[in-house]
């Protein structure tokens, strides 16, 4: 490996983590979920460990942190044309590809996913232990070293997932000056309205899901299902062919042509304070231990560990019964 390979590997890049900072410094606020606590430190110190990407295999040293770089290269210039412009409507086709792409990789390369399958191994190989198996037959336990090539493994697979940020409705989103956005070391979060009964609701072609991505203290990106687009474009037309033959609308379809202006123009979507703390809610919910934020308020996150500390403080376990 280069001799000036870096040892110190972002799982959040800093580029994106220092879209939420304050100050000349560029110091950012961080609760820890775990301890309950908040302090300010450098985006060098967050989000990162030793040798995050490193690994071996056959006796040769490997590393994905040259791609990570290059990728990152790219979608760092997208973001920042978005952020300055406040529009989606300078996007170009390649634009689209890279930040699909830097969606799909962001949401496989943090630790939470390196803890759901050391989750899964565990849960599985209890149960098979309940059921009279030898695991180590069966399945054997994974220590970090195969976590880890198995999560590269995940993210080498980015190219394929990303299609489904592409072909989503991207809607640019832009919280007040009074209520910032928060992100954390999992920044991508799901959301879905729309119940599957017997089914999860939370998968990136699931009917109905929203998925956000923090670019900044001051905006967000929505990939909205494209199945939504299309009731909202129905929903418009309809409403619209209803007021030519009445001469009035029978309803206020204001909200449905709102979203689908900003879809179809780039513009920004101006969120309410309520919305921002629903995407900060997610962030919160999702993150495995650490919240960022331009300020030192973690008011919302104390609530949600004060309602419920298990799950909030804590990555979310795999269970198998």
């Amino acid at each position: 490996m280069d001799k000036n390979h870096p040892k110190n590997q972002h799982y959040v890049p800093q580029f994106l983590l220092r879209n939420f900072t304050i100050g000349k410094k560029k110091h950012v606020y961080v609760f820890d979920k775990l301890l309950g606590k908040s302090f300010q430190t450098s985006t060098r110190n967050i989000a990162a460990e030793s040798g995050f990407y490193d690994y071996e295999r056959d006796g040769k040293q490997y590393s994905l942190e040259p791609f990570m770089g290059q990728m990152e290269a790219e979608a760092s210039g997208v973001i920042k044309r978005v952020i300055k412009q406040q529009s989606l409507a300078q996007l170009n086709n390649n634009d689209r590809v890279s930040l699909s792409l830097f969606a799909a990789i962001q949401q496989l390369r943090v630790k939470s996913v390196r803890h759901r399958i050391k989750s899964m191994n565990s849960g599985l190989r209890r149960v098979l232990a309940e059921r009279g198996f030898t695991c180590e037959d069966v399945l054997p336990e994974m220590n970090e070293d195969d976590v880890k090539q198995m999560s590269i493994e995940h993210i080498q697979m980015a190219k394929e997932f990303s299609k489904h940020f592409y072909d989503k409705a991207w809607i640019l989103q832009r919280a007040p000056k009074s209520k910032l956005l928060y992100t954390s070391d999992n920044p991508i979060t799901l959301h879905n309205l729309v119940e599957q009964p017997g089914r999860g609701n939370l998968g990136l072609t699931s009917p109905g899901i929203e998925i956000y991505l923090p670019i900044s203290k001051h905006f967000s990106i929505c990939f909205l299902c494209d199945s939504m687009k299309q009731a909202i474009d129905l929903g418009v037309q309809n409403a619209d062919s209803i007021q030519q033959q009445l001469g009035y609308y029978p309803m206020d379809i204001t909200p449905l042509q709102h979203i689908d202006h900003v879809i179809k123009t780039g513009k920004p979507d101006s969120l309410h304070p309520e919305n921002v703390t629903h995407q900060n809610s997610l962030q919160v919910l999702y993150s495995s231990r650490f919240i960022y934020s331009a300020t030192n308020d973690f008011e919302l996150v104390k609530s949600m560990i004060t309602e419920n500390p298990p799950q909030i403080k804590h990555p979310p376990e795999i269970t198998f019964q």
